[in-house]
């Protein structure tokens, strides 16, 4: 009982060294003219597939419109990153660096720290990061992880983005 009590007390917390605090996208505002305007195109492009008797493209086509309209109702969700000496921590998953493979900077509307593992199908790891704090997580995650090339924002930010999503 007493070694056990030893064990826990000398069992230190790590205490991380950059704490993140960032939306996961941008909430762009979204005016009537918007929403007019995705109506209109997705009723004259189900009225085109309808006249063509394509009623499957027709269905498809609204099917999309709901789901746009669903989607724009999305609020972003604050992503609460740290960065320790062992390994970071992204929405609450503990990731180390062990298995971590490399990162890269991808900039848009929001900087996000991307981290690669090893493995052809490996899910990317993705890291919201506040412009004012880029610097010293890149410099911190250098001790540990090789940077790849930076890049620009990806395919899905930049049709967000336009679409504003």
């Amino acid at each position: 009982m007493a070694e056990q009590e030893v064990e826990k007390s000398e069992k230190v917390e790590e205490k991380p060294l950059i704490e993140i605090e960032e939306s996961d996208f941008v909430a762009y505002e979204r005016s009537t003219g918007w929403y007019v305007v995705i109506i209109v195109v997705a009723v004259a492009l189900s009225a085109f597939f309808y006249w063509q008797q394509n009623i499957s493209g027709a269905i498809f086509t609204i099917a999309t419109l709901i789901l746009f309209l669903m989607m724009s109702k999305t609020k972003p969700k604050t992503i609460k990153s740290q960065v320790y000496a062992s390994g970071i921590v992204v929405d609450g998953i503990v990731h180390k660096y062990e298995e971590l493979k490399s990162f890269h900077i991808a900039v848009g509307d929001i900087v996000k720290i991307v981290f690669e593992r090893p493995g052809f199908l490996s899910r990317l790891i993705v890291m919201p990061v506040a412009d004012d704090q880029v610097e010293a997580t890149v410099a911190e995650l250098k001790k540990h992880l090789t940077q790849g090339d930076d890049r620009g924002e990806d395919i899905v930010d930049r049709v967000n983005r336009w679409m504003r999503f």
